[in-house]
């Protein structure tokens, strides 16, 4: 039996490994062995050797897996060609390495993986402290704001660092009063175009998006709805642009993401923002609902959402004198009720992606609102950026009389707007979301019901009303017949044997995120073999991952799910082996699993367990750049670890 010192270090060991994998996705065994080799040097672990502790750490690591995996939200951030390229190679990389190694010069290779690791990592880290000067420098260089009688000026063009955040901006219908968007230099706003909301809901009648002619019929028709817009997108000279459908082609072939109707979108609102020297752009929805889970996994890190926050009860009254939108505030609130949920969801969540504009601070000159719009946009940096528009004035909706504004945010009590049975309305879908907001409602809620055959009433009054309002507007029903004849042949698709066939579309769509074959999928397939023959061989896998990550940059969510897929193949690969293989003479026992040892094995499963949710609440305050600096961290742990190793495995032969 172990020492009572050796046992609690065991436990330790597992502790600090299991904690820095749930916050990261790696990392176990770099630290586990680190640790574990600091214990040697130490004498705590003179009982036992490297290939007893690797087996601790696999039982260790085994508890937490369960848990790890339920976190990261797999259903959301699984990426079906991570699982395709990095999984399969696993089992392939880990036997050999196994059977390697009393074959090789482990030593020696411990050696050099320490090294290149090592300086892999220092080499990042450099990359990430030149690029924070550099852009330190810039920051210093930009001009300061001059504000003078609320009107903000700017003197030079702020450029944004790389990669850039990218904007989607969705609210009530008071959204485009929101001219301060369209004015910010180093942010291209094109004007309100149903282009997601038109294409979204059809791009599987395109067809395979993997096929060439589909992808350019979907390109095509994009492009074709954009340049048929009523109010056109326009280049820095105002001159209506025209889009290469090439280049966004070999846009969509040179993403490493799969191919999709938003890396198509991405590419026409790039090109957009380089026709009017910006650097970045905010994408304004026309509706009332987001496919946000789906932006999530294309931008990744880089999406930031704006939400115009409205009182409901003005919101949805106003919105009912729009054109060819819902008419019924019965309708209009049940919308108004979903997106607000859906933005306090994603609020909660990711707050620090999401910025919310309140209407009626707007309305009331608030200051604290506006600075903190504009610090969303410039991503918290430090220098002040300006605004400039055609005649140097924006937020022009501010500069309104006192009294004009009050009245404005307080129009929803006058009668003669909203009625009592539509404030029901309103209140009786969106009471719960007015109170998170702060809007207070006025009526109570147990008062708040209707029948289904007044529910069903207020639909079909909904649909009759937009008909006749269609009638009674001619040209602005021309306005929109170009774009609507642009998609009605694949909206008149028969769209109930789409959506009939799940398995056909779920095989799609696997087709889709797999082929063809990119180079980027070749290197997943190198770094999966290495990080299986390497943790098979040396107990190590990460290092080739991490390196993987940090020549191609995925969300860190994505990194963090899949990663734990990849760990826990290994792992089952590792427990297979463990299960019909005798453990090599070198090893402290016959058997793998020594009975004698039971307090060994229970103080790492209770620590390990233990060290899990700790990790998981760490993560929380890891962003983008501190995730990639732990990663590097990791790496020189690990070359530490395998020098350390390497060198006392060799004075040891020499001995």
């Amino acid at each position: 039996m172990a020492p009572l010192a050796s046992t609690l270090y065991f436990g330790l060991c597992a502790f600090m490994g299991n904690l820095v994998f749930s916050a990261m996705g790696f990392g176990v065994g770099i630290i586990f062995l680190f640790v574990y080799q600091l214990g040697s040097l130490g004498g705590i672990m003179d009982c036992c050797n490297l290939r007893y502790a690797v087996f601790v750490l696999t039982l260790g690591f085994c508890i937490i897996l369960p848990l790890v995996l339920w976190h990261t939200n797999l259903r959301q951030h699984a990426r079906i060609d991570f699982l395709v390229y990095f999984v399969p190679v696993q089992f392939i990389g880990t036997p050999i390495g196994q059977f390697l190694q009393n074959k090789m010069p482990t030593s020696i290779l411990k050696l050099i993986v320490g090294v290149v690791t090592g300086g892999v990592a220092i080499w990042q880290i450099y990359s990430i402290y030149r690029e924070k000067r550099k852009k330190g420098k810039k920051e210093k260089g930009n001009p300061e704001a001059n504000t003078q009688d609320n009107v903000i000026y700017i003197n030079t063009v702020v450029q944004l660092p790389q990669p850039r955040n990218v904007f989607f901006a969705v609210g009530s219908s008071f959204f485009e009063r929101l001219d301060c968007l369209d004015n910010i230099p180093h942010v291209a706003s094109p004007p309100l175009t149903p282009l997601l909301s038109s294409f979204h809901p059809i791009v599987e009648n395109f067809g395979c998006l993997t096929d060439e002619s589909n992808l350019l019929n979907l390109i095509e028709h994009m492009c074709c709805f954009v340049e048929k817009n009523p109010v056109p997108w326009t280049n820095i000279d105002g001159t209506p642009i025209s889009f290469n459908r090439n280049d966004i082609m070999k846009h969509c072939n040179g993403s490493i993401n799969m191919t999709t109707i938003f890396t198509i979108l991405e590419a026409m609102l790039d090109k957009f923002a380089e026709a009017n020297n910006c650097t970045t752009w905010i994408y304004k929805l026309h509706g009332t609902s987001l496919p946000h889970e789906e932006l999530k996994k294309h931008f990744g890190s880089s999406l930031r959402f704006i939400y115009l926050s409205q009182d409901p009860r003005l919101a949805c009254k106003s919105s009912t004198r729009r054109f060819s939108e819902d008419v019924n505030v019965f309708v209009l609130a049940e919308k108004w009720n979903k997106l607000h949920d859906s933005a306090v969801e994603t609020l909660n969540q990711n707050p620090d992606i999401l910025f919310e504009l309140e209407y009626d601070n707007f309305m009331k000159q608030d200051v604290d609102e506006r600075e903190k719009l504009m610090r969303f946009l410039r991503d918290e940096r430090d220098q002040k950026t300006q605004l400039q528009s055609s005649d140097r004035v924006v937020w022009r909706n501010l500069m309104l009389p006192d009294t004009e504004k009050e009245e404005r945010t307080s129009r929803w009590r006058n009668r003669d707007l909203i009625s009592d049975q539509e404030l029901k309305m309103v209140e009786y879908h969106c009471y719960d979301s007015m109170k998170k907001l702060g809007y207070q409602p006025l009526l109570k809620k147990e008062n708040l019901h209707f029948d289904e055959s007044e529910v069903i009433a207020y639909y079909q009054e909904n649909e009759e009303q937009k008909t006749k309002r269609k009638q009674e507007c001619p040209d602005e029903v021309a306005k929109e017949l170009t774009q609507k004849e642009i998609i009605q042949k694949f909206q008149t698709l028969d769209g109930q044997e789409v959506e009939g066939n799940r398995f056909i579309r779920l095989l799609r769509k696997i087709k889709g995120e797999i082929l063809p074959i990119r180079a980027v999928f070749v290197w997943m397939m190198v770094a999966g073999f290495f990080s299986g023959f390497f943790g098979g061989l040396i107990g190590v896998r990460g290092p080739p991952l991490i390196m993987f990550f940090f020549f191609f940059e995925y969300p860190k969510k994505q990194v963090k799910a899949n990663g734990s897929i990849i760990a826990t193949a290994n792992t089952l690969i590792r427990v297979i082996t463990y299960a019909i293989t005798k453990p090599p003479e070198t090893y402290i026992a016959n058997e793998w699993f020594v009975k004698s040892e039971w307090s060994v094995y229970v103080t790492v499963l209770i620590l390990g367990l233990a060290g899990s949710p700790c990790g998981i609440y760490l993560s929380r305050y890891l962003n983008r750049g501190g995730y990639k600096v732990a990663l590097a961290a990791l790496l020189i742990v690990n070359g530490i670890t395998m020098m350390i190793t390497a060198s006392l495995e060799l004075i040891n032969d020499k001995t």
